[in-house]
């Protein structure tokens, strides 16, 4: 496949990425989230210098049986680190390494570790643009030419095109210099661009707050669903002692865990038992729940009657019965006719 039909489809993908300004609302949090890439890649190790030679050397290049896997963890706002295999070949009478035309089929592999700088976060225009991300990345690798292995350094640039919350495109281009060990033929610098589709896993929660990591604005940190899983150490919106960050109820006043107490009430005098001063006998709400007193418990109350110490009758106002005098001299006659008379001895 000629390399230029390459180039037109990455600069295709790109103006299709230029599209996508409806999504910008539906990415939300790009923080600490794990990133999966399987695209194809071209390896340019023929030496030339002037990047017009791109097109005119294109057969020349390595892209046969060729794949790439990346797997990213971006771990901040901006930082991200990330670990790619990729896979290449050059073909026999076609390949170029350094000038030189191969007589034979080439293997490339390459494991590469890079560390990934996101500044199209640090500028005010492309901050709203969420669909849209610029790297620079740069790192280590291990490149094996011909069965031949040695360490290489790398640096590039990168971008990430979102076509939904989960799925996007990402072009990457990678200069590479070898360390030019003395004994391997092909250990030589080269240039590696690549075009991948991309899936980013969402649906996590790694701190486990019950707030997934694209709505987290504190996504190693636990906190709550209405601080954006940040902790609200400090704050308490109903003003009960309890902070939101622990309070179980944290829109209604409560000291149980941050919730009111349940409203018991043991005796049924409709006064709850935490206001109830007798939570165990039924009384009254105007007395606490306490029922009025009745010191001479003749079940009349003290405040109802004159005698609240002696027992008497509701009639007479709480106080014993008194009769008339007549009455009392009438049963004291009574009582002197009904005693017995001494009988009369005859002599």
């Amino acid at each position: 496949m000629n390399k230029l039909a390459i180039l037109l489809i990455f600069v295709g993908f790109s103006a299709f990425g230029q599209t996508q300004n409806s999504i910008n609302d539906s990415i939300n949090d790009r923080n600490n989230s794990l990133i999966l890439k399987f695209g194809i890649n071209l390896v340019d190790s023929t030496g030339e210098r002037d990047p017009l030679d791109f097109f005119s050397a294109s057969d020349q290049m390595a892209f046969s049986n060729n794949y790439n896997v990346e797997l990213e963890y971006r771990f901040s706002r901006v930082f991200s680190l990330a670990g790619i295999y990729s896979s290449n070949q050059w073909k026999a009478n076609k390949g170029n390494i350094d000038g030189e035309i191969v007589g034979s089929n080439i293997e490339y592999l390459a494991l590469d570790l890079d560390l990934k700088y996101y500044f199209s976060q640090d500028f005010e225009r492309l901050k709203g643009i969420d669909w849209l991300d610029l790297y620079v990345h740069g790192g280590l690798g291990m490149v094996n030419v011909a069965n031949d292995s040695d360490v290489s350094f790398n640096a590039g640039l990168g971008t990430n095109f979102w076509i939904s919350e989960n799925f996007g495109l990402n072009l990457s281009a990678t200069a590479k210099w070898a360390s030019k060990h003395p004994d391997i033929k092909y250990n030589t610098n080269h240039y590696q661009s690549s075009a991948s589709l991309m899936y980013r896993f969402t649906d996590m929660d790694y701190d486990n707050d019950g707030v997934k990591n694209k709505f987290d604005d504190c996504p190693n940190v636990r906190g709550t669903s209405q601080n954006n899983g940040c902790p609200e150490e400090n704050y308490d919106r109903d003003g009960d002692g309890v902070t939101d960050a622990i309070d179980n109820c944290p829109d209604v006043f409560g000291t149980d865990l941050g919730c009111p107490k349940k409203l018991i009430d043991t005796d049924g005098d409709s006064v709850v038992d935490s206001e109830d001063q007798c939570p165990k006998i039924k009384g009254l709400p105007t007395n606490m729940g306490c029922p009025l007193p009745d010191s001479d418990n003749d079940g009349i109350v003290d405040a109802a009657y004159a005698c609240p110490n002696t027992p008497g009758v509701e009639s007479n106002n709480g106080c014993p019965f008194e009769a008339p005098l007549d009455l009392k001299q009438l049963i004291l006659i009574s009582l002197q006719f009904l005693q017995p008379k001494k009988l009369t001895s005859f002599a």
